[in-house]
């Protein structure tokens, strides 16, 4: 079939349309990449609403993934299969582990794409609390999420898998029903507005912190980091002048300290100001960014965090 074909079909039934569009489901869409990448330029051409439903699995492969984005470029709406959020059980259920699902997800969110997300819940499989929790918390950061169904499991499937001779993974699990599915649902909502609050209470920190750091509190943003579990530590030199200072981090933006000199509070002794500086540019060895500089009439003190 072509996507003329595709087109000439869709155009017979569109006057009894409303406020749909074309969805590309499968099997898996995105390993038809190309044809879904040109038949959703059609549509969009012709004002026309795409949806895309699919596992999100083919972005494991780097190769495939700018014409998946081709793709993207004309979607109006993904919707993605989260199997599982563990990624063992994940492999143990379809063969392949979650992280490139994720990733897709969080790309798909990059994008401002529209997300909505698909869970079938089988019982014994995906049903425990903690797992539903915490795909609850991964979802609260895909910034477009637009929805979100649980759906029961069911057992249709399996006589056919019999007739094709084909094993089959879930043999004896027993269908879910539909208060099973509203139960988990609002497990992973519980999930979700967990991560919301602990992301608001962390993006309100973070404002304190950078103010802190904008007026040169350093001993304040320094109590405030370890709140926040960041790896920070003041360091004072020698007296560095300010237009020094400010001109290498202008220049150079970060800098690093050795560990030797790392938690104490003198670390640089006095030396002449190219010697200082000299120093600066050396502390090159174990990840130590500085944040912010403050000078005094004892020295010029180096607020610094470690990238972990």
């Amino acid at each position: 079939m072509t996507v003329g074909e595709i087109v000439e079909q869709f155009d017979r039934v569109k006057e009894f349309l409303r406020g749909g569009g074309i969805t590309c489901t499968g099997g898996e869409p995105l390993v038809q990449a190309e044809f879904v990448a040109e038949l959703f330029s059609e549509m969009k051409r012709r004002g026309v609403h795409t949806c895309l439903d699919t596992s999100g699995i083919v972005w494991k492969d780097e190769s495939r993934r700018q014409l998946t984005d081709r793709v993207l470029d004309n979607t109006d709406l993904v919707m993605l299969d989260i199997k599982h959020i563990d990624p063992e059980k994940h492999k143990w259920l379809t063969g392949q582990d979650n992280a490139a699902v994720k990733d897709f997800a969080l790309h798909l969110s990059e994008r401002g794409i529209p997300v909505w997300i698909r869970h079938v819940l089988v019982p014994t499989v995906t049903d425990d609390e903690a797992s539903l929790t915490e795909l609850g918390r991964f979802i609260a950061r895909i910034k477009t999420l637009k929805a979100l169904d649980v759906l029961p499991y069911h057992t249709m499937g399996v006589g056919k898998y019999k007739e094709l001779g084909i094993s089959y993974r879930l043999e004896g699990v027993p269908p879910a029903d539909k208060a099973q599915a509203a139960k988990a649902r609002d497990i992973i909502f519980a999930g979700l507005k967990q991560q919301l609050r602990e992301d608001i209470k962390k993006s309100k920190d973070q404002c304190s912190f950078s103010l802190l750091l904008k007026y040169k509190f350093f001993s304040q943003a320094l109590d405030l980091s370890k709140k926040m579990c960041y790896n920070m530590i003041m360091v004072k030199t020698g007296y560095v002048p300010a237009f020094v200072s400010e001109k290498v981090i202008a220049m150079h933006k970060k800098y690093y300290i050795s560990k030797n000199l790392a938690n104490v509070d003198t670390a640089v002794p006095e030396m002449d100001r190219f010697a200082r500086i000299e120093k600066l540019n050396a502390m090159l060895k174990v990840g130590w960014v500085i944040k912010g500089v403050q000078n005094d009439e004892e020295g010029t003190y180096f607020l610094l965090e470690k990238n972990i």
